[in-house]
């Protein structure tokens, strides 16, 4: 499930949000799962030109750095930021596993 965070619109050329992701059985989502997700999200906000999705875990800060981005312009790139996490200890632990 996702929690919409932040969304921006303009003028049918750019649809951007930031949502909060859940972890899956414990373990971060994969690559695939934020395709998925960001696929869902372009296809409930139709008629866009490109799309900047910014995804977090729980607990993260807002504009801090997201754990992952999709960017739709117009083929999707899903882009995995676990680096991020080294400023999360709750989820650095899930890095080492």
């Amino acid at each position: 499930m996702l929690k919409v965070l932040n969304k921006q619109k303009q003028a049918k050329i750019k649809f951007s949000i930031d949502v909060e992701i859940d972890l899956v059985h414990g373990e971060l989502p994969s690559n695939q799962m934020i395709a998925r997700e960001s696929n869902k999200i372009a296809n409930a906000y139709p008629g866009f030109k490109a799309y900047f999705i910014c995804f977090y875990l729980p607990g993260m800060k807002l504009d801090a750095g997201a754990f992952a981005t999709a960017h739709h312009n117009p083929k999707l790139k899903v882009n995995i930021q676990d680096f991020v996490l080294n400023n999360y200890p709750e989820y650095s632990k899930l890095l080492e596993e």
